[in-house]
């Protein structure tokens, strides 16, 4: 099962780099190379940590607010009959 998850990864990856070869443009397809070389300088960075940071605190309080609303809507429809 791992063997053939692999070649299905090595697939995709090779699949991919095909597009970037037809289309030719980085702003639309970037290539694998250049996604993993800023996915590493963004690590790097010393403001990593910050926006993680901030990406999770958005995501909580995304989850809390949809919550509430989920449960002031759950409410109010418990009180009406249905039709």
């Amino acid at each position: 099962m791992k063997r053939y998850s692999i070649s299905v990864i090595i697939g995709l990856m090779i699949g991919y780099e095909i597009g970037v070869k037809i289309v030719q443009k980085p702003i639309i397809l970037p290539s694998l190379t250049l996604i993993f070389s800023e996915l590493i300088r963004i690590i790097l960075s010393s403001s990593f940590v910050i926006i993680i940071q901030a990406t999770l605190l958005r995501a909580i309080l995304t989850y809390i607010f949809v919550f509430i609303i989920s449960l002031v809507l759950g409410i109010i429809s418990g009180y009406f009959k249905r039709i």
